[in-house]
């Protein structure tokens, strides 16, 4: 208090929703006590205050009243729902006065929302209305007028999908709003006054829009739009000869760098994959000036090459499981790509092995000393009568900050040896193999074995393996 002013400070709280365990009776502020509705937290906040929500199914939300919340889905949003029941907005999230009052939802899933606002009377979306979303899905909502989908809305890495509008002027997908790596598809705009089928009057950075329809007079793609580094393809116009329409586009405010009409190489349309595939003409293709956030729509870098691509997913080249050769007779100069060019030894071929690869072993016996970083498979391609492995393999640091010998979390696994004379150590698996002694121990420690015979050894063992139809037969211990 200072000159007769009263002053406070409040400390802004953190509210918990659990639809499994919660009551709205709860006071919300711990996980011990849950809200058991979005609703109920959000009428007890404060400005800027968060509610986290965990998995479950949750009835519509207005947050008018109870400006810049942030609401969160913690375990995302193939779990965590906002369902409109086919009568109801799903979310509404005006502030009171700005903006800057608007709040913001993360991780969910906006499904089955229903508006009824015609053109004439205030903008609300079926599925999101104001606010800003994060890493959400809004499918399947419906309005008639404005946006099926989202209206007046700041989405950032979201799908718009299978939403409709069926009042005049309004777009299936998206109405007046701001879009950043975000994909809108497969929604549509039908009646005799029908207009946009994708998106209309938005801004649209890095973004797909692809086929998306209009039935009657208008467009199927965007109209009205600033596009960005954004593909608009195969959208489409089902009308009569004599009315109107156009695709993909109509009367664009501004766009630059974008993708439009044309096949823009994607993975796998017919299963809505809409990724880039190798060697489409929209990898590095964009422009980085238009570039808004560090990521893509499914949370992968921008910028891979230093350039960014067109559409809402940054390409990068997925490594495809290799098959690699190695063959004791081969001769020198092979790259171990193929059977006729193996090489002749584990050593030179497991350095080149990346996750996921093969490596098929030829008849003979092998010794290998060293540790595997990645996950491989080493198969001999005769079976144990033909094939027998030596050495070692450390799948771990032999001593703290060792790194040489791989960090323990790689999955190593061999098939169809002899395994004589040999050590290995932690992740590393052997499948129908025979483990057994020589002039040399061989010991096993905190390995897995499957279909295996072990016998025959007189000297090490197997310590904290785990085994499955295995036979353990004729072993003795030295001493």
């Amino acid at each position: 208090m200072a000159d007769g002013i009263v002053t406070a400070a409040f400390s802004n709280f953190t509210f918990h929703v659990d639809a499994a365990t919660g009551n709205d009776a709860n006071d919300g502020r711990s996980w011990a006590s849950p809200k058991a509705s979005i609703q109920s937290a959000i009428d007890e906040t404060r400005r800027g205050e968060t509610i986290l929500v965990k998995p479950g199914t949750y009835a519509p939300i207005v947050t008018e009243g109870h400006p810049a919340l942030r609401i969160v889905g913690i375990e995302g949003k193939a779990v965590t729902l906002i369902d409109g029941g086919g009568t109801n907005a799903c979310a509404r999230l005006e502030g009171s006065e700005s903006l800057l009052d608007d709040s913001t939802l993360v991780g969910f899933t906006i499904t089955n929302g229903y508006s009824s606002a015609a053109m004439s009377s205030c903008g609300v979306g079926g599925g999101v209305s104001d606010g800003r979303i994060e890493d959400c899905d809004v499918i399947d909502c419906s309005a008639m007028g404005f946006g099926g989908g989202i209206v007046e809305t700041t989405a950032i890495r979201c799908r718009i999908l299978g939403n409709s509008v069926a009042g005049s002027l309004g777009a299936g997908g998206v109405y007046s709003s701001m879009l950043i790596n975000c994909l809108v598809a497969d929604n549509e705009s039908r009646g005799s006054h029908s207009f946009v089928g994708g998106a209309s009057w938005s801004t649209l950075h890095n973004c797909t829009v692809v086929g998306n329809s209009v039935v009657g007079f208008g467009t199927g793609g965007v109209s009205g739009c600033n596009l960005y580094n954004t593909i608009v393809y195969d959208n489409s116009s089902v009308t009569g000869a004599s009315v109107r329409v156009a695709s993909d586009i109509n009367s664009l405010e501004d766009q630059a760098n974008c993708w439009i009409g044309t096949d823009p190489g994607f993975v796998d349309v017919a299963n809505g994959d809409y990724r880039l595939a190798s060697g489409s003409p929209c990898i590095d293709a964009g422009a980085n000036s238009f570039v808004q956030g560090s990521t893509d729509l499914a949370g992968n870098p921008r910028l891979v090459n230093g350039m960014v691509d067109i559409g809402c997913y940054e390409w990068a080249a997925v490594a495809v499981p290799q098959k690699w050769y190695v063959d004791a007779s081969a001769a020198e100069g092979g790259d171990g790509t193929s059977a006729e060019s193996a090489l002749s030894s584990l050593d030179a071929v497991i350095p080149l092995a990346r996750d996921g690869d093969t490596i098929y072993v030829a008849p003979g016996t092998y010794r290998f000393e060293g540790g595997v970083t990645n996950d491989v498979a080493i198969v001999a391609q005769k079976g144990p009568g033909q094939t027998t492995l030596c050495g070692a393999v450390f799948n771990g640091p032999l001593y703290p900050g060792d790194v040489s010998h791989g960090d323990a979390s790689h999955d190593v696994t061999f098939s169809g040896f002899t395994v004589k004379d040999f050590y290995a150590e932690r992740n590393v698996t052997f499948k129908d193999c025979v483990l057994t002694g020589g002039e040399d121990r061989t010991a096993l420690v905190c390995c897995h074995l499957e279909d295996c015979l072990v016998t025959g050894i007189h000297s090490g063992g197997l310590f904290g393996c785990s085994l499955v139809r295995c036979t353990v037969a004729r072993n003795v211990s030295d001493g």
